[in-house]
């Protein structure tokens, strides 16, 4: 078909019927390539599509979104883009009740990514954070252990106004520590030791060991009376004068 000099029409006026376009294979049978469905409104592609090297497949009245493959020399980069202003690229999946839910939107107009569903990392997939060589900050799961490993430059800060480290149950609390107030520990859920603005305080005995071998043990009863228990001597210096 040829055509120098205007638009060309291919059309099927029938209702609700279609149109093939069809081919013969390398096995010598004929086969759609494409079908346009009147019935249904659509065109269905049979068999594969094949874009060369920046090529663009564009979505939208005014070109609103394109998938493109760049071709370069190392294999080439894949380039999927939302071209409207603040706009965003939602992911979305069956959510078990026979409907769709968002997993992950590309947010363009607050310019960050949101996970609407959890996100599964196997052990020793490690969350890395930092520069992409130097790994600085690493969480994950080593098929035994939890780890938060800093291996790069600098602290590893907690900024927080009250944090908690608690039992696996969170049930019992461990540490303590709250903004402008006091640091506490806990033994089995129960207070033993706590910062206060002179000092500390200690809850119970107070332990004092040297190389292993000797140790001190510091109790205050009820009624005020504190006990000083030794393996030995027991020495009071007030140093020299």
């Amino acid at each position: 078909v040829t055509v120098t000099a205007g638009d060309l029409y291919i059309r099927n006026e029938s209702d609700s019927q279609q149109t093939y376009i069809q081919a013969t294979n390398s096995s010598s049978t004929t086969q759609n390539y494409i079908k346009l469905d009147g019935a249904q409104e659509l065109t269905e592609f049979p068999k594969n599509t094949k874009h060369m090297d920046n090529v663009y497949a564009y979505f939208g009245n005014s070109a609103d979104a394109d998938i493109y493959h760049n071709g370069t020399a190392d294999g080439g980069s894949w380039y999927f883009r939302q071209h409207a202003d603040n706009g965003y690229i939602d992911f979305r999946n069956d959510d078990g009740s026979g409907g769709t839910t968002s997993y992950l939107v590309i947010d363009g107009s607050n310019e960050l990514n949101r996970f609407y569903k959890r996100v599964q990392l196997e052990d020793n997939v490690k969350l890395t954070l930092g520069n992409i060589t130097d790994q600085d900050l690493q969480i994950y799961h080593n098929g035994t252990h939890s780890w938060i490993s800093d291996q790069g430059t600098g602290n590893l800060n907690i900024l927080t106004s009250s944090l908690n480290v608690n039992n696996a149950a969170d049930t019992q609390n461990m540490i303590v520590a709250v903004q402008g107030g006091s640091v506490n520990l806990y033994y089995n859920g129960t207070q033993h030791f706590r910062t206060v603005s002179a000092g500390v305080e200690v809850t119970g005995a107070v332990q004092i060991t040297g190389d292993g071998s000797n140790a001190a043990t510091l109790t205050e009863t009820g009624a005020g009376l504190l006990t000083i228990a030794t393996v030995d001597d027991f020495v009071i210096d007030a140093g020299s004068d």
